[in-house]
């Protein structure tokens, strides 16, 4: 058995996502437009803000659309365009459970902690500063550092110019608790910026 035969057949059984779950893996490209079209849609289900603990499928597994919070909105996203942030999450911890602080994985709702996520993105996605439709955007609403919200970038823009956000954001202030495409970019410490690989430079 040759090596370049090994080599093809494990990649072969490799999640369709990364490549190898551990640091350097290959990436699936996401046309940030699908991106920002799938959080339109979890906005449009109106899912009302609910972060309670539940078992759900595994993968593509959902706590259904009558319910949510910042990273099911992120991640039904994701799943509009084919990417299954579940799995891949799942696959990442359980390569290297101690880079997320975790002992073991939980597939019901490692993928829906902001802190995963950005552990996630820092290891696979791209740290970028400019700002386009699509990227995906990590606060702290405390103005500290903990990663605690997460929304993506729209392709819309406010009166100032600012790129809006489209988030579910807990109901307090003016926030109704529902998901929605507001100017919020800048109402918060940001924590991280990231631009999932879309094919472009």
């Amino acid at each position: 058995m040759s090596l370049a035969w090994l080599r093809a057949a494990l990649l072969a059984a490799c999640p369709p996502i990364l490549a190898a779950a551990g640091a350097g893996a290959a990436l699936a490209d996401l046309d940030p437009a699908t991106l920002v079209e799938g959080a339109r849609l979890s906005v449009s289900k109106a899912p009302r803000y609910d972060g309670s603990y539940l078992r759900i499928a595994f993968p593509s597994g959902d706590p259904g659309w009558e319910r949510g919070v910042c990273t099911d909105l992120v991640i039904r996203a994701f799943r509009h365009g084919g990417i299954d942030l579940q799995e891949s999450v799942h696959h990442d911890i359980s390569a290297r459970p101690g880079v997320y602080g975790l002992r073991r994985p939980d597939p019901n709702i490692d993928h829906r902690r902001v802190r995963h996520l950005k552990t996630f993105l820092e290891r696979h996605a791209r740290s970028v500063s400019d700002w386009r439709p699509g990227d995906i955007v990590i606060w702290d609403l405390k103005g500290g550092s903990t990663p605690n919200h997460i929304g993506i970038i729209s392709d819309r823009r406010g009166r100032d110019g600012v790129p809006l956000t489209i988030h579910h954001m807990n109901k307090v202030g003016r926030f109704t608790g529902y998901p929605g495409e507001d100017d919020s970019l800048f109402r918060w410490r940001i924590l991280g910026h990231f631009r999932w690989p879309d094919g472009r430079p």
